[in-house]
């Protein structure tokens, strides 16, 4: 009960007060198959069993800069080109919350370990805020926001000295926003339910499944599977497809971890993303259905492939460095620019360093990250009636992450 009544606190604090751009759960990030701290069940439910009796505490800064322009677009129609600010709100806060506690248990004359976890954590916060109406979409300032937050709880069991598998069981509480598109009324199926509605809520529950192998003493492998998830936001029901949907995509992970010596470990990710499964995120503006009807318009994101490499080194027997570098294509097409202007998500390049320090039973991590700016120049991004031009959108990101960890 009293994780329950917790849980549901921490989450209200974390999704009113402070709102997350992307996911980084801790300043000592996890792999599938390398687990820090008591957040490894995020990336693989199957080694929380090898972090041991352990709880942790985060909270994340980011700062954002965001800009867009349409350009190129011929007389008379010259009034949709110009630049816009896309991050109008460019800081912001988040904690995060994570604790795990190993158990073990007689079964077949052999003592069985598993464990539980319980994690608190943002999956996925978009969020642009313009200082203008872009003429294109409407009369009120452009804005979007997509928060993710997720409750899991984790079970873990050791098969044998090699083998560990685990399940989370993740509750998501979704909120989605947007403004300053009223343009779009003529063309959606329910012109009410469009724009300018505040937040719209939704309650979904979802699975993780993973497996950590430990091939040889120095060499692991991991990997971790969740299904899509599918949601229905009531308020916005005339712009989301199929009356309102939005979905989780199916995301699979897998990666290895080596140590070359008891100091010095590497680790590499591959991460999985299918976005054309999703009703919502699959079909591009030039769709002739209405938005919001079952074929409606979206922002048309291709797969997402996702490749990650990192390495820790233990300078002491307390101090530990880090560095982690991921590449994360962009999903968003050259001629879907125009419509991306929303989310207005493009970062592909991002570089983490970090370091940890133990005092007894006690651990600080502190980390910080920058997602190198990348824009996208559209092509035939605008639609044809209007003669010509194109939309461009770019972003970059920083993080500073500070944690602290305590074995008991």
């Amino acid at each position: 009960m009293f994780f329950a009544k917790f849980s549901l606190a921490f989450l209200l604090f974390s999704a009113y007060l402070f709102p997350v751009e992307a996911v980084i759960t801790s300043a000592k990030p996890s792999t599938a198959a390398y687990a820090s701290d008591a957040f490894s069940g995020v990336e693989n439910p199957g080694q929380a069993v090898l972090v041991g009796n352990r709880f942790d505490i985060g909270f994340t800064w980011i700062r954002q800069h965001q800009r867009s322009s349409i350009h190129g677009v011929p007389p008379p129609n010259a009034i949709l080109n110009g630049k816009f600010n896309a991050s109008r709100t460019n800081n912001y806060y988040f904690p995060t919350f994570a604790i795990n506690r190993n158990f073990c248990s007689y079964f077949c004359n052999r003592c069985w370990e598993w464990s539980l976890s319980l994690m608190i954590y943002n999956n996925e916060f978009i969020k642009s805020t313009y200082n203008t109406a872009v003429p294109f979409f409407g009369t009120s300032h452009l804005g979007f926001e997509s928060l993710e937050e997720v409750i899991a709880t984790v079970f873990s069991c050791k098969l044998n000295e090699c083998h560990s598998v685990g399940i989370s069981i993740d509750t998501y509480v979704n909120r989605k926003k947007v403004n300053g598109i009223e343009a779009f009324a003529p063309l959606s199926l329910d012109p009410t339910h469009l724009t300018n509605k505040g937040y719209s809520f939704a309650y979904g529950l979802g699975a993780t499944y993973g497996w950590r192998w430990q091939i040889t003493e120095a060499f692991s492998f991991g990997a971790s599977v969740r299904p899509k998830v599918r949601f229905k936001y009531h308020k916005y029901k005339g712009l989301f497809p199929n009356h309102g949907e939005l979905d989780v995509p199916l995301k699979i992970r897998a990666g290895i971890s080596y140590w070359f010596n008891p100091k010095f470990a590497v680790v590499f990710d591959v991460v999985w993303y299918n976005w054309r499964n999703t009703t919502a995120r699959n079909r591009n503006i030039t769709n002739t259905h209405p938005l919001g009807s079952k074929k409606g318009s979206s922002v048309a994101w291709k797969n997402e492939i996702v490749y990650v490499i990192g390495a820790g080194y233990k300078v002491t027997d307390n101090l530990t460095v880090y560095a982690r570098y991921s590449y994360d294509p962009t999903p968003v097409r050259r001629t879907e620019t125009l419509v991306n202007m929303l989310p207005c998500s493009t970062v592909e390049n991002n570089l983490l360093v970090g370091l940890s320090y133990m005092c007894g039973c006690n651990e600080l991590a502190l980390a910080y990250q920058h997602s190198f700016e990348h824009k996208i120049k559209g092509h035939h991004s605008m639609p044809a009636p209007l003669g010509g031009g194109n939309a461009n959108i770019s972003q970059r990101l920083d993080y500073v992450v500070f944690s602290l960890g305590h074995q008991y």
